[in-house]
């Protein structure tokens, strides 16, 4: 039986998906043979043509089909041929919107990607690319950008320009730094970074003040800009896994937080200010070296979730009974005694591994 994953067919005129596909070579290499192509349009069209075709005889071609005997055969030549002919029509790249192309094995991307003038959502995850052209820029319309797992090192300062772009994916790759015109991105909501290299942050990242939701889990991050006090609208702030040794006092003033992970890191006191949070529902400062917590901590009543595993925490202040709202706590490896019987009165999931509770 040869199948074929669906989500190759362009679903709408403007959209295109290639990826999980199963071996077609044999039934698509005449219909993908450049005999069969046509070759009107300009230049850039004709690049962006042949890429797509070697994209897509790649992952046609990837995958062989262990189950030979299956009666149930399934026919998408039809299917095929309509993939041909979008990509071979006279407005295909005038007019898609949705591009998506991860685990293609694309290490590299043409710069004639920015005449891609009404695209949305490029999707170009779980590739080889170390590069990204400086043509990125041009695409004004675009909304999401995701680049999960590839090889990039540098972004280019053109994404500067980016000035629809509402989601911004670099996770799982090499980045050392961030340009400066990121912070340009005005309307950008939801930007995800962790698991790259990156040492510092730009001065202006709380330039973006329409951000919701920031990770930069799994870096080597030591500080932040003064100017992410000015991060308003910030939701869920994900720090894990750095090298901090103290939390900015910054964190302390972004009021409109309901998740917020510091753990995994070098802190031995938390600032008096995240009583301020008292719209926060998760708290992870797991895994650092923290003493004992400020009594301030009492404070955030809506607190439902509270990671405090593995730090050197003797005692809890009084006013933590106040954490009414607080559903789970995991406080195992640390160092206490007891815990306060009116804590104990409160209705809640006490992880007690290895803490002697009286």
């Amino acid at each position: 039986m040869l199948s074929i994953d669906k989500s190759i067919i362009i679903k709408r005129p403007v959209d295109l998906v290639i990826s999980e596909a199963e071996d077609l070579f044999n039934l698509t290499e005449k219909l993908l043979s450049r005999e069969n192509r046509i070759t009107f349009g300009p230049d850039w069209a004709r690049v962006l043509r042949d890429w797509l075709y070697v994209i897509i005889e790649r992952r046609l071609s990837r995958k062989i089909l262990d189950d030979k005997d299956n009666s149930e055969e399934l026919d998408f030549r039809s299917e095929l041929k309509q993939l041909h002919a979008n990509i071979e029509s006279n407005n295909f790249f005038l007019t898609i919107e949705y591009l998506d192309l991860h685990d293609c094995q694309i290490e590299d991307i043409p710069a004639e990607i920015g005449h891609l003038v009404k695209l949305k959502s490029l999707h170009l995850a779980q590739n080889n690319i170390s590069s990204l052209p400086t043509s990125i820029g041009k695409l004004k319309g675009l909304k999401t950008l995701n680049l999960n797992e590839n090889r990039l090192k540098v972004i280019p300062s053109e994404i500067g320009s980016l000035s629809s772009l509402e989601c911004l994916i670099i996770t799982q790759n090499d980045l050392n730094s961030l340009p400066d015109e990121i912070c340009n991105l005005k309307k950008l909501e939801v930007l995800l970074l962790w698991k790259n290299s990156l040492h510092k942050l730009p001065h202006q990242i709380g330039s973006l003040s329409e951000l919701k939701i920031l990770d930069l889990e799994w870096n080597k991050l030591s500080s932040t800009p003064k100017s992410l006090v000015r991060l308003g609208k910030i939701e869920e702030l994900y720090f894990a896994s750095n090298r901090f040794r103290e939390m900015p006092e910054e964190i302390c003033n972004l009021v409109s937080l309901t998740k917020f992970s510091f753990g995994e890191n070098m802190i031995s006191y938390l600032p008096k200010g995240i009583g301020k949070l008292i719209n926060l529902r998760e708290l992870g400062i797991f895994r650092n070296q923290l003493l004992e917590l400020p009594n301030e901590i009492g404070g955030l009543f809506s607190l439902e979730l509270l990671l405090l595993h593995d730090n050197r925490i003797t005692k809890l202040p009084k006013n933590f009974k106040n954490l009414r709202g607080l559903k789970s706590l995991y406080i195992d490896e640390n160092l206490l005694d007891k815990l306060p019987q009116a804590f104990l009165d409160l209705d809640i999931r006490v992880n007690r591994k290895k803490t002697v509770l009286n």
